[in-house]
Formats: structure tokens, sequence, C-alpha cells
């Protein structure tokens, strides 16, 4: 990819918000619950508590809440936008898409709404789409939002994956911006379907539907190997960062923070030493959150933004691995 394609637009953010649901649950309730020793969760995972949503947080009612707090940020009414992408894994139902569901909370009419789904990195396949439209002058303002309701589908026989798990929402509002080649670069996502069965969902899939009519409980829940995840994914992604930051001419040290997907944080913080990044460009909160599926991504970015660590000029990248197995990079010149 040319230097040029990299400069063609200017995309950037205008607001962030995010929602919490009330609930937390600490790790050590879960180790008691798991009868896990006391202290193993973080030691093994870094995460000391998570959030955990109650029956009235449904997904539109998390996203919509996100959207309100990013509008707030943005001095904008929500009815001011003319695009909602939805980037979530949850889903509130099949038909119509969850776009749609929130665009018709927030009282927005005539705007475009989709869902993409890229797994966990859906967040950064959203806001490419979301540059490009603005980009080609087919929308002004788009929110692109994440809710992750993960803890209403975990498999608590398989604990190494779900005590990371975690819920929240998060979006992040983007408009036209006025210095050329500022704001999101283009995204770089490869998938190598040979590790699919490595983390999947098979939910209310047509596969699952015709195989049994009944829906079996196992079929509602999420499975992932963990370990042969990372060492499926470390060197494809290792692989992308380095050649995508080539292409941006970028270094890994002219870098000010790398804010990477919390799928665990032994993954990411050994992709990120494998890609040449040091320990202090490494931005992280799953010790407070855990892996928030698509929505991990977009709340990192929100609560850089929201306290002020990420500073105008600065070259930031957001990058991550998915189910797919998938891995992905975009650069931001904040």
């Amino acid at each position: 990819m040319s230097n040029k394609s990299f400069q063609m637009r200017s995309v950037v953010m205008r607001g962030v918000g995010r929602y919490l649901p009330r609930t937390t649950v600490e790790s050590t309730a879960l180790e008691s619950r798991l009868g896990l020793a006391t202290g193993w969760i973080e030691a093994h995972t870094g995460i000391r508590t998570r959030h955990v949503a109650d029956p009235d947080e449904g997904t539109v009612m998390m996203a919509c809440a996100a959207i309100t707090a990013a509008a707030a940020h943005a001095q904008l009414d929500p009815t001011q936008l003319d695009g909602v992408i939805y980037t979530g894994v949850s889903r509130e139902q099949l038909i119509p898409c969850t776009a749609v569901l929130i665009a018709g909370r927030l009282g927005i009419n005539g705007a475009a709404c989709l869902d993409i789904d890229a797994t966990c990195l859906s967040f950064l396949a959203g806001l490419d789409v979301a540059a490009w439209w603005i980009a080609q002058g087919r929308c002004q303002r788009i929110v692109v939002v994440a809710a992750e309701i993960a803890s209403s589908g975990l498999d608590w026989s398989e604990p190494a994956s779900a005590v990371l798990m975690g819920d929240c929402a998060a979006a992040v509002i983007v408009e036209p911006g006025k210095i050329p080649g500022s704001g999101f670069q283009p995204l770089r996502l490869r998938t190598y379907p040979k590790g699919s069965t490595l983390a999947h969902h098979q939910g209310f899939g047509t596969r699952a539907i015709r195989a049994d009519p009944q829906q079996t409980i196992d079929r509602h829940r999420f499975h992932m190997a963990g370990p042969e995840l990372f060492r499926f994914a470390a060197r494809p992604m290792a692989a992308l960062v380095q050649e995508y930051l080539a292409d941006l001419e970028w270094t890994p040290a002219s870098v000010a923070a790398l804010l990477p997907h919390q799928a665990s944080q032994h993954a990411y913080r050994a992709i990120a030493k494998l890609c040449g990044f040091a320990p202090h460009q490494v931005r992280e909160n799953i010790n407070a959150v855990g892996n928030c599926l698509a929505a991990s991504l977009p709340l990192l970015l929100a609560e850089e933004e929201l306290a002020g660590r990420l500073q105008p000029g600065q070259r930031i990248l957001l990058a991550g691995t998915a189910a797919g197995v998938s891995v992905a990079a975009m650069g931001l010149i904040r």
C-alpha cells in the first residue's frame, strides 16, 4: 500500500463515551465460586474486577448510554448523527440489525444504520467503514459503538476463558478533520481461517438450528482455547504490525501509545514486545474491566481520551486479534 493512500482522508474523533454496568464482580468472588486459590485469577490474567450487566441493562440500553455520553462530550445531540454503526458481538435479536434498534431508541431518523461483525476487531472495521463514508461525503457525522454482555454466554466449565470476560459499552463519534493526513489511518486486517475452531459461539446459527431444534444450552456458550489462540496469532500479528508501521513510515519508538485489544494481559504484552514496543507504550485497562470483546478497544480509547492521555499530534496504534483467527491494526494521528 502506498503512502499516498494513507494520506487521502482526514477523519477525526469528535467525541467518546462509555457505559459500565452497575454491578462489579471481584476476582476473589469468582475464585471462591470456582474453587480456585485466592489470587489465582489476578496472577494469571491481571484482572481484579469486571462489570456484569444486570437484567435491565441490555445491549441497546448500554449502547445508547455510551452514545449519549459521546454526544455530550462532543457537545452534540444524538439526532445530529447521520450514521450509526454497531460493532458488538452481542445482539438483542437477529432482525433488524442492532444499529436500527439503537437509532430508534435515540430518536435518530434517516441515518445510515448497519452492524459490522469481525468479532473482537469489529470496532476497527466499523471505524474504517465510517472513515471512508465520511471521506467520500456519504455521511458527515457517524457514531461507531459496541456493547457487550459477554457474561450471558460464558461456559464456567472452562474457567481459564470465562474469568477473562466483562461487560461494557463504548462509542466514538467521528467527523471530517481539517488537517490532511491526520485522524484515523486505513485499517489493515488479515484472517487465517485454519484457527477458526480456537474460539467460537454457535448461538442461533442456521447449522445449530437445523441440527438441534431444541437449541441445547451448550450452543449458547462461548468456547475459547486461549493458549492455542495466542500461539496461533502471535507471529502473524507481529508481522502485520511491522509491515503496517513501515507503510505509515512510523517506527515503534515514534508511537506514543499502543492500545491493544484486551484479550489477555499475557498475550498483548508478549505481542507488544515481539513488535518492538516498550512496556510504557502499552496502555491497558484489563485489570478493572476484563476482556470486553469488541467493546474492549473503544472502551480503552475512550478512557485514554477522556483522561487526557492522548495529546494532539501524537501517533497512536490500535491493534488486536480476534476469532477467525484475525489480526488487525489501525493508526491514529491524534
